[in-house]
């Protein structure tokens, strides 16, 4: 008994370690329109051409929710605002929305 139940805290250990996500940059915090956005950053710095990674999360599970970042699309900075804020031009068919988390690529 005590191994099983040894086996499953292991399990589950490593089930969450594996569903940590990668620590995000910032988020898209206004929509424009369609395709362009404004980002708030921390701690990076960006400047025009810099390419960036927007993710959503997305969570499955009932009982112990798995959380992990889901790629939805890239954009490129159109614009420095202010050293924790650009605006961005989204590339492909991804839409701009807010909330979405922000990776600088």
């Amino acid at each position: 008994m005590k191994t099983k139940m040894m086996i499953l805290s292991l399990f589950i250990s490593a089930s969450a370690v594996a569903a940590i996500p990668k620590t995000m940059q910032g988020t898209v915090t206004l929509k424009i329109d369609s395709a362009n956005a404004q980002i708030t950053t921390k701690n990076v710095s960006l400047k025009e051409g810099d390419r960036v990674g927007l993710y959503k999360e997305v969570c499955q599970g009932p009982k112990v929710r798995l959380c992990h970042n889901e790629k939805v699309g890239t954009g490129v900075v159109s614009r420095v605002i202010t050293q924790d804020a650009s605006e961005i031009k989204i590339e492909g068919n991804a839409q701009a929305k807010e909330g979405l988390m922000i990776l600088k690529e």
